[in-house]
């Protein structure tokens, strides 16, 4: 009875001092390692079970591997558990979050004691590490419709500068136009107190929210298509597309107001918002793919393109949970990306 009473007392105690150190461990990675809450976690139970049996049983190699063996075992089945939980019975509050995350309006606002007409989308969007964000985005409807106006000043100096000088000319015709929208993310970054790569994860990962919509310099009918990807996203999804759209991208004024973007029009936006706020940020297009990422020197780990000696790391932004530095395997080879703008 007193060995019985002893090892419970032990297994107690064990218990408490896992349950301790992994706590320890947690907020360690955490706050020096950009990892999955939930993984995190799991790594540091394992390490805590590992560390903490190896003590308590230091003069006992046999008791000791039987012991972390049923620690990882139930620490498993509540991970599993967990999950269960998560995906089944969490499952509608999720579905209620997804459901309102997104209201567009028009509206009266008072500017220099005068009514101004705005378009605003409410969104609520969640960043690659599970933090939740929400926000109203507007822009002025007068400026919104002037957009398609402003596209015929447009002349490329240079064929082979084409995409550069594209690029470069809608930025500066919708830089000064986003200041609502800068407000707004201004604020969120005050309010969730974010540094600088947490400010740029929220801020991509916005964008990443928006659901994929084709841009395109003809009409949106099938028919007139030829690309069998383009072809692909119309037959998934016949209102995914705004068509006679010149040089089928979208201002950011214009992507800001009807939220339908392709892949340089998201990027267009992103470089816009983030050379705002002081960042070293690029577009890189590639012919080969036939598609358009963002770039970013900041100090990241994963793909990069190193351009006058500095590193830009790659960021997909047509789709959710893309991090910084990764890339789908069709079009992660690094020497098919060639460098359009920078923003320093």
């Amino acid at each position: 009875m007193k060995k019985t009473a002893n090892k419970a007392s032990r297994g107690c105690v064990t218990t408490f001092a896992i349950f301790i150190v992994a706590t320890i461990i947690f907020s360690v990675q955490q706050s020096y390692v950009r990892l999955n809450p939930l993984f995190s976690f799991l790594v540091a139970y394992v390490l805590a079970t590992i560390v903490v049996n190896k003590i308590s049983y230091r003069k006992d190699q046999k008791g000791a591997k039987a012991s972390i063996a049923r620690y990882l075992v139930v620490g498993f089945l509540m991970l599993a558990g967990f999950l269960y939980l998560k995906n089944g019975f969490l499952r509608q509050r999720q579905a209620v979050f997804e459901e309102k995350e997104e209201v567009t309006t028009t509206k009266v606002i008072k500017e220099h004691q005068k009514d101004v007409n705005v378009i605003s989308h409410f969104r609520k969007w969640k960043d690659n590490y599970g933090n939740k964000f929400q926000g109203n985005f507007a822009v002025r409807t007068a400026d919104y419709t002037s957009r398609q106006q402003q596209m015929k000043a447009f002349r490329a100096k240079n064929y082979k500068l084409f995409w550069h000088d594209l690029y470069s000319f809608m930025y500066h015709k919708s830089k000064n136009k986003l200041d609502l929208m800068y407000t707004s993310f201004e604020k969120i970054r005050k309010k969730h107190r974010l540094n600088q790569r947490d400010f740029a994860e929220m801020v991509v990962t916005f964008v990443q929210d928006i659901p994929y919509a084709l841009v395109l310099e003809s009409t949106c009918e099938i028919q007139n298509i030829t690309q069998k990807s383009l072809k692909d996203v119309l037959r998934r999804c016949n209102s995914c597309c705004i068509g006679k759209i010149k040089y089928g991208v979208q201002q950011p004024i214009a992507f800001l107001g009807n939220l339908k973007g392709d892949c340089d029009t998201r990027t267009l936006l992103i470089f816009t918002i983030l050379k705002q706020f002081g960042y070293d940020v690029a577009i890189l297009n590639s012919d080969y793919y036939r598609h358009s990422v963002l770039g970013l020197n900041i100090p990241a780990s994963g793909l990069y393109k190193v351009y006058k000696g500095k590193k830009y790391y790659l960021w997909e932004t047509t789709s959710k949970y893309f991090k910084l530095g990764y890339l789908a395997k069709n079009v992660n080879n690094v020497k098919h990306w060639k460098m359009i703008i920078t923003s320093k």
